[in-house]
């Protein structure tokens, strides 16, 4: 404790018997100096790791983001941890949230120390070191339960992909919270733990991705107040993509009442299979499990270019529960061998790898501010209206006009633009400016007319909004509309 009075320097009378094992109070309200015993086997446990505990929202959020307990940013794809956890959250209710921060000791590890007829820069471990560099862990545990909505839940903004329930309904007989996650590249399922407090009988939990349901459990068939676990739930086709978990407390004949909370919340990756190689003469046998679905077999004979890897392009042979390739390496004195997963790609991904092929990884052609086709409207544009990128056009982008609504017996500016339907990964907002140089995209000066209709490409749908203020009201002045497209992933 480096205290003059600590148990270290033997100070006081009454220091516990050696040995004595203790770690610091995890109250953030208590005092720094308190300490409480813990046993043997959990200071064994703790000693590689650090636990801090957040009890609230606002006390996460006053953090700033979570910086700095070991020096750096927790960043998570290029956003902060607050990013995620917090501005993303929407709620109806009253939510309370606790965090967890597990801090772990690591050392970076050799990969190779041998030659293995290859460079040793390669096989070697880059800037080996015996320094102690902490690791993180978050863990989020949320409570949702009815209650009056709170000022801090009408601002938070709510990611707009073909995923998401594009701002739930506030049905008096439901309290839910929705948060936006990032599934892992390779994971197959994922599983969460929640418990019910003082609910009634009927009352009822769901959990969902974006729109569909995929949870159900009554509160008659569970324990009051004692945290369960779901089976797996299948997410291998949102691998790579963002989506919106969506976790409600119902009431069956009106408001529910009680509890629902939710934490543990888990994405399962399968262990990677191992690539298996043997050598007959002149022949070379790969072989790996036949489970390992997705998996590839690449080669190349120069470890150390990485672009150098390319497929074989033989489909494996299928026995002993196995996939087996054979080679002839006869003519090379050296050759190497892995097992890769190709990566899922975005919707925007595979349009620009179909519209492009192999200059799909160019910006100059392929990226989203670029303009192949000379006719001022860049790749993303076209990607969001469905239009052909090497081509140019002036057909299927988004247009104004002054259009006279029979009902009300005014004129309004309306802005019709092409939607992409389905998980698009873009987010579409109507934006309205007086000047052009400010535009605001909030929404409260426009609406929506109607409902989507087909463009019959089997892509897209037409979407009409309109100014709420007619145009010719002697307030409304000179006003400008436009639809601004942003990638979600």
């Amino acid at each position: 404790m480096g205290h003059r009075w600590s148990f270290e320097r033997n100070s006081i009378s009454s220091a516990p018997t050696v040995p004595a094992y203790y770690l610091q109070s995890l109250n953030l309200d208590g005092s720094e100096m308190t300490v409480n015993k813990v046993s043997f086997i959990t200071a064994q446990s703790l000693s590689v790791s650090r636990v801090v505990s957040y009890p609230s929202l606002k006390v996460y959020q006053g953090l700033d983001a979570a910086a700095d307990y070991t020096g750096k940013k927790l960043t998570q794809v290029g956003n902060t941890i607050e990013d995620y956890y917090l501005d993303g959250i929407q709620y109806l209710g009253n939510l309370t949230a606790g965090f967890g921060e597990w801090f772990f000791k690591s050392k970076q590890k050799p990969i190779y120390l041998d030659s293995a007829n290859s460079s040793t820069a390669y096989m070697s471990s880059p800037a080996q070191t015996t320094a102690e560099d902490a690791q993180s862990k978050r863990q989020l545990q949320i409570s949702i339960q009815p209650g009056t909505p709170q000022p801090q839940q009408i601002n938070v903004p709510m990611q707009t992909s073909a995923m998401t329930t594009n701002a739930a309904p506030a049905a008096p007989s439901a309290v839910y919270t929705i948060i936006p996650v990032h599934v892992p590249q390779e994971a197959l399922a994922m599983s969460f733990e929640y418990k019910m407090d003082g609910t009634a009988p009927d009352d009822f939990m769901t959990m969902g991705i974006g729109k569909a349901n995929n949870y159900t459990m009554e509160a008659k068939y569970v324990d009051d107040g004692q945290w369960n676990g779901t089976p797996v739930i299948q997410v291998s086709d949102f691998c790579n993509q963002d989506i919106q978990l969506v976790f409600a407390l119902n009431g069956s004949n009106g408001p529910p009442v009680g509890m629902l909370s939710v934490r543990n919340i888990h994405f399962y990756i399968p262990q990677r299979p191992r690539l298996d190689l043997a050598v007959t003469g002149v022949a070379l046998t790969a072989s790996w499990i036949l489970s390992a679905v997705g998996w590839t077999l690449e080669a190349t004979t120069d470890i150390t270019q990485p672009n150098s890897w390319l497929g074989t392009g033989v489909a494996p042979a299928d026995a002993n529960y196995s996939h087996t390739l054979s080679f002839d390496v006869s003519q090379t004195n050296r050759a190497f061998f892995r097992l890769n997963i190709a990566p899922v790609l975005t919707p925007y991904q595979q349009w620009q790898q179909s519209k492009f092929g192999a200059n799909a990884i160019d910006p100059a052609v392929a990226g989203d501010s670029a303009n192949p086709a000379h006719d001022g409207i860049v790749n993303l544009l076209k990607f969001a209206f469905n239009l052909n990128p090497l081509a140019s056009t002036s057909g299927g982008v988004p247009g104004s006009k002054v259009e006279f609504d029979s009902v009300t017996q005014r004129k309004y500016l309306t802005l019709t633009y092409a939607h992409r339907t389905g998980n698009s990964g873009l987010s579409y907002t109507v934006e309205v400016s007086d000047d052009q140089l400010t535009w605001d995209g909030s929404g409260s000066q426009v609406e929506t007319v109607g409902s989507p209709t087909p463009t019959g490409d089997g892509v897209t749908e037409w979407v009409k909004t309109r100014l709420k203020a007619p145009v010719d009201s002697v307030a409304q002045g000179r006003k400008f509309i436009r639809v601004k497209v942003t990638r979600t992933h």
